[in-house]
């Protein structure tokens, strides 16, 4: 039987490859509770709220009894993997009109433009749903503090949400593609070397 000599480069770049493909996915689930007792502030406003998959930063704060001074629930978090993630709030009974947003390094509810990194209201599916908040394709680093508010759209908003902040898995595809660049880099350092 005759052996295979792998580059050591290639080799490194599969084994990397690998366990890049096997490791658990980064995901935080929790629940947001926003009462008569939780601090007060003036949400910004979602600047593309038919769009979730755009994450904008906002560049506007609510005022008068659409936002101007509503209750917040605070959640920090710092992932251990770079990548793309997903973040969804889904408010639970009593029916409420939750709203999201989310902030890298720093919040201060004084301030509440700086650092925001995208806001949504209502997720449009199916029209837009009260209920449900999502920002999709947000990236993430390794090693950095992000803050995600949970609140609501209006002054009197009350209830839970359960939130997650998951990262997203790719394709089947994507490994497919994967696993055929690396055989053509085999194939080239095999003829290179031959």
């Amino acid at each position: 039987m005759r052996s295979v000599s792998v580059n050591p480069a290639i080799r490194a770049l599969l084994v990397l490859v690998v366990v890049a493909m096997v490791a658990p996915a980064l995901d935080f689930s929790y629940t947001a509770v926003i009462s008569g007792s939780s601090p007060r502030w003036a949400r910004p406003v979602d600047p593309t709220p038919s769009n979730p998959n755009d994450v904008t930063p906002p560049t506007t704060i609510a005022s008068g009894g659409t936002g101007g001074n509503v209750g917040y629930h605070l959640f920090s978090f710092i992932p251990t993997i770079t990548g793309i993630y997903t973040i969804i709030s889904n408010a639970n009974a009593p029916n409420w009109d939750n709203y999201i947003v989310l902030y890298r390094n720093s919040f201060n509810p004084a301030t509440p433009l700086v650092n925001a990194m995208g806001a949504n209201d209502d997720y449009p599916v199916f029209g837009n749903v009260v209920g449900i908040s999502r920002l999709n394709n947000v990236a993430l680093t390794a090693g950095t503090t992000y803050f995600l508010v949970t609140t609501g759209y209006l002054n009197s908003s009350q209830g839970s949400a359960s939130n997650s902040i998951t990262q997203v898995v790719p394709e089947p595809g994507t490994y497919a593609l994967v696993g055929l660049a690396l055989a053509a880099m085999g194939v080239w350092g095999r003829r290179s070397r031959g």
